[in-house]
């Protein structure tokens, strides 16, 4: 049996976002005192494309190859936040996200990505990057999260990633990345 990786293909955060969202996710954890929640490495944080699931690791190179051609000559595209929620909603979360804006050209990316790499998806594209989950699988009523102003980031690459699951927390491997190009508008 061929080894399998765990894969996903995503945008990262600018690093100027990356401060601000963990500027506040500590004033939001400090609000929610003891919600048992597990909090996320601002380190791995990114917004998801298409989740790959377990993939032979033989067929990774193929799909890295695959890229650029769904990439292609993409403009970038400006990663806007609308805010920090509790998802699906406060009395039960099972996550803390910061929520983005779709329309801003990360839905026609998405499913371009999606599409030419055969992931069906079941659920509609919500761009977003996992704060923190509700430990166990369970839910919890959340805080209200604090409102504060996320600066705008350019989104200027797309990237392959392996997922290494752990109990202390998920790392997440580039395995390759594709950068997007500046097109005139």
């Amino acid at each position: 049996m061929s080894e399998r990786w765990r894969c996903f293909v995503a945008v990262p955060i600018g690093d100027a976002l990356r401060d601000a969202l963990a500027a506040a996710t500590s004033a939001w954890a400090a609000r929610m005192g003891a919600a048992d929640l597990r909090w996320t490495d601002p380190a791995g944080w990114h917004v998801t494309l298409a989740f790959l699931g377990d993939v032979d690791a033989g067929r990774v190179p193929g799909i890295a190859e695959r890229l650029p051609g769904l990439v292609g000559r993409q403009p970038t595209i400006a990663l806007v936040g609308e805010g920090l929620v509790p998802w699906p909603h406060e009395d039960e979360a099972r996550m803390a996200w910061c929520r983005f804006r779709p329309d801003s050209g990360l839905a026609e990316l998405h499913n371009r990505v999606a599409g030419g790499l055969g992931v069906t998806e079941r659920r509609r594209f919500r761009p977003h990057v996992t704060l923190a989950r509700v430990r166990g699988g369970r839910t919890a009523r959340l805080a209200p999260p604090p409102p504060i102003p996320l600066p705008v980031s350019t989104v200027d690459q797309v990237v392959l990633f392996r997922s290494h699951p752990d109990p202390a927390g998920t790392t997440y491997e580039p395995l390759a990345s594709v950068r997007m190009e500046a097109v005139p508008a």
